[in-house]
């Protein structure tokens, strides 16, 4: 379940926008999104977190001072 975190987080990092009308600079995109929420479900009590099996992950794109994501 990890792994799928990681790479969920991971996939939305890397998306672009695809369109002409929206291709500007990274730094202005990531800047302008509004934060992904995960929410996440364990089927098994025995992969419960903190004794909790649902939780949600608030992910916020941050773009560095120098424009690298």
């Amino acid at each position: 379940m990890r792994l799928g975190i990681i790479s969920a987080i991971t996939l939305l990092g890397l998306t672009q926008p695809t369109d002409a009308a929206s291709s500007s600079t990274v730094g202005t995109s990531l800047n302008d999104v509004p934060p992904v929420k995960l929410h996440v479900t364990f089927k098994r009590k025995s992969m419960n977190l903190h004794g909790h099996s649902e939780f949600d992950i608030y992910a916020t794109p941050v773009v560095a001072d120098n424009g690298a994501s």
